[in-house]
């Protein structure tokens, strides 16, 4: 695997201690759902819930018979608050009288681990999802990641047509960051069956999609060495979905000030690390509207060196009509000149709302 395949290993364990916690300040679903989240409270207008994550190195960490590899708390990323199935995420009064309550996460991302010690020593795999109630042939990978996010239906199920009836193009929302924070990846799930997708299912939050919900990596036998491991890991990530999720890097514009950011569905695309034999959800107008589960901003992750360092508010999420597109100075000539190829807006239709 080359060092661009390296990331592709990195960003292999995203999705752990996500939360479906019990709700608060339940917005009724209207017709049209432009204004997503604005505060206060942790249920966005669609229904779903906020949630924070982490790799599973403290989970790790405390269970040292799952993990053979001794690995400890502090080489995986830190994000507070982390929310759990207990714990949710609470808004935050920001000082600016014209946003009021914000979601605002820090944090640090340790380095990428080594790739020998992935594909030839097999020191980083997941033995979280290695659990017998989970998958235990599973050879993803724990490296270290954080972010903050949305299900747009409780339990990330599907149900919710981000494009509104085929009028929003995209959307924006409000953010400030603090202590050079280096960027922000913006990122869509997407599972249109158990076989169809690019997120992992966990019976442990009850996910609301199909099991397992997207490839990945496994082991042709029970008990083996982690060398071996090392060696199925390498024979059989080319083919893995899992975390290739739709996403946009996001630079932010000035230290500690708020500024609106743009993400039109047309600017997504795979994550580097994607092998040509896996096969994500196809991304089009109709994965869109039928699969998409959840949304979220996912932290730097530095390859190598020191931790990077995050501080981020989020406010004002919005899905977008090409109008508005235009309003909010986004990259219009992202958005193809066939119509019929604008995902969100295929038709050209947009209601102006």
């Amino acid at each position: 695997m080359t060092k661009l395949g390296l990331r592709g290993v990195s960003s292999v364990a995203l999705v752990a201690f996500l939360t479906h916690c019990g709700e608060t300040n339940r917005i009724e679903q209207d017709t049209d759902i432009s204004d997503i989240w604005s505060g206060p409270g942790n249920t966005v207008r669609s229904g779903g819930y906020w949630f924070t994550y982490t790799d599973h190195m403290a989970w790790m960490a405390a269970n040292p018979d799952a993990n053979p590899a001794n690995h400890t708390a502090d080489q995986g990323a830190q994000i507070a608050p982390l929310t759990d199935e207990n714990t949710p995420l609470r808004g935050e009064r920001d000082p600016d009288p014209g946003h009021g309550d914000t979601i605002h996460v820090v944090g640090q991302t340790p380095a990428a681990p080594l790739w020998r010690d992935v594909a030839t020593n097999g020191l980083w795999f997941d033995t979280y999802y290695q659990q017998h109630q989970l998958y235990p042939d599973s050879l993803t990978v724990a490296y270290p990641v954080a972010g903050v996010g949305f299900g747009f239906k409780p339990h990330n199920a599907n149900g919710f047509d981000p494009s509104n009836k085929g009028t929003k193009v995209g959307f924006v929302f409000d953010m400030k960051t603090f202590g050079n924070t280096i960027d922000v990846d913006a990122q869509l799930a997407l599972v249109c069956s158990g076989t169809n997708g690019d997120d992992l299912h966990d019976d442990t939050f009850q996910d609301g999609f199909g099991k397992p919900g997207c490839d990945y990596p496994k082991a042709r036998a029970p008990g083996e060495r982690l060398e071996e491991q090392a060696a199925d890991y390498t024979a059989t990530y080319g083919t893995q979905s899992c975390y290739l999720y739709e996403h946009k890097t996001v630079i932010p514009k000035a230290d500690g000030e708020w500024s609106t950011y743009c993400v039109l569905w047309n600017e997504m695309t795979l994550p580097s690390w994607a092998q040509p034999n896996a096969k994500p959800p196809e991304w089009s107008d109709e994965t869109l509207k039928k699969c998409a589960t959840k949304l979220k901003w996912e932290m730097n992750k530095p390859t190598t060196g020191d931790p990077s360092h995050f501080d981020v508010y989020l406010d004002n999420i919005k899905l977008i009509t090409r109008a508005q597109a235009a309003t909010y100075g986004c990259d219009l000539s992202a958005l193809p000149a066939d119509s019929s190829k604008v995902i969100g807006a295929p038709s050209g239709s947009d209601s102006g709302l």
